[in-house]
């Protein structure tokens, strides 16, 4: 899962998150889906944007983007002006989410992280309290 901390080589703290739409246990690798996974930025104020936004664009846009929404003043919040190093430190993130939202939805390893380790996971819980009583 791409996801990046607060260090002292950067100032972001950004992660990969899904926007669904159903709440099914099991879903089927769809472009829509893979489309629908979202990069975000927590920062004040948050930022984010889907994998399929980023593909359109392009991740140099999406860079002008981040920079002209943190120079512009939001509603009683102190945005911080990202400096260039800071972008290119995005530009980074942003080129690692997309590899790895690519990875997961290779056939093999969506259907190894989204069924088998969900549903292994949820026998190894029943096991478990089969066991102690």
């Amino acid at each position: 899962m791409s996801y990046n901390r607060f260090s002292k080589h950067s100032n972001w703290y950004c992660f990969w998150s899904c926007m669904n739409g159903k709440n099914s246990t099991y879903k089927l690798p769809t472009r829509r889906l893979k489309r629908n996974q979202v990069f975000e930025i927590c920062d004040t104020p948050c930022y984010h944007i889907t994998y399929g936004e980023i593909i359109d664009k392009g991740i140099p846009a999406i860079i002008d983007d981040i920079r002209l929404y943190y120079d512009y003043p939001h509603d009683n919040l102190l945005a911080k002006k990202p400096t260039e190093k800071e972008l290119m430190d995005m530009y980074d993130y942003i080129k690692r989410f997309i590899q790895d939202v690519d990875d997961h939805f290779k056939l093999q390893n969506f259907f190894l992280y989204e069924w088998y380790y969900p549903y292994r996971n949820k026998v190894n819980r029943i096991w478990k309290r089969i066991i102690k009583k």
